[in-house]
C-alpha cells in the first residue's frame, strides 16, 4: 500500500535484488499519463524512513499507423486488393473495428491480428470485389481507439479498353513493322500473348 500509481494498474511487484524492485503491469493504457507516488512511510533494514513521498510521470505512447496501402489518393487499385493497415500501440480491437467506415458502403471483412511489439495489423477485404472505376474512401481512428481520425481515398481500376492501336483500321504498314496495341491499366502479359490472334 506504499506505492500508488495513477490511474490503477493491475499487476505484480517484484524485487530483482535487495535494491531493486520491478512492478510488472497486466496493461498499460496508450496515450495515458500516469503518476507514480511512494510514501515517505517506506522503511530500510535499519529502520530509515524518506523524508518526503517520491512522486513523478510518464506517459505511454499514442499508437500511430505506420502502414497504409493501398497509398492515398492511389489509381488503378485492382478490384480484389484489401487495405492493409499496420499500426503500432496496444489497441482496442473491437473499438478499432466499429471506427473503420468505407464511402461508398461496401460490403468487407475485417481481420484484426496481434503480433511482436505492439503491432497490429488490419486488413479489410472486398466481398466480393470493389466496384469497377470508383473512388473510395475510408477512415479510421479517433474516439476510443486511442490514435488519430485518419481518412484516405483510392480509385479503382477502370473497366478494360483498347484505347490506341497501331497500325489503324486498313492502315498499310511494312513488312517488318509492330503491330502495337495500348490498353487503360495493366495488363497480365500471358492472357494477351493467348488472346491476340493474326489472320492469316
Amino acid at each position: 500500500d506504499l506505492l500508488h500509481i495513477t490511474p490503477s494498474v493491475p499487476g505484480t511487484l517484484v524485487w530483482v535484488d535487495q535494491y531493486t524492485a520491478l512492478l510488472k503491469p497486466t496493461i498499460l493504457t496508450s496515450n495515458t499519463t500516469y503518476t507514480v507516488r511512494i510514501d515517505a512511510d517506506v522503511h530500510d533494514l535499519v529502520g530509515r524512513t524518506f523524508t518526503t513521498p517520491y512522486q513523478w510521470q510518464f506517459r505511454t505512447v499514442a499508437p500511430q499507423l505506420t502502414l497504409v496501402q493501398p497509398r492515398d489518393q492511389a489509381r488503378l487499385v485492382a478490384l480484389t486488393s484489401p487495405i492493409v493497415l499496420t499500426a503500432t500501440g496496444v489497441l482496442d480491437a473491437q473499438a478499432l473495428r466499429d471506427s473503420i467506415v468505407i464511402q461508398p458502403t461496401q460490403s468487407a471483412r475485417i481481420d484484426i491480428s496481434s503480433g511482436a511489439n505492439d503491432i497490429t495489423r488490419i486488413t479489410i477485404t472486398p466481398q466480393p470485389t470493389w466496384q469497377i472505376d470508383t473512388t473510395y474512401s475510408f477512415h479510421v481512428g479517433g474516439g476510443a481507439t486511442q490514435f488519430a481520425f485518419q481518412q484516405h481515398s483510392f480509385t479503382t481500376a477502370p473497366s478494360l479498353r483498347l484505347v490506341a492501336r497501331s497500325p489503324g483500321e486498313g492502315q498499310f504498314i511494312q513488312p517488318d513493322q509492330d503491330v502495337r496495341f495500348i490498353f487503360n491499366t495493366d495488363i497480365d502479359t500471358r492472357s494477351i500473348t493467348n488472346a491476340v490472334t493474326l489472320t492469316p
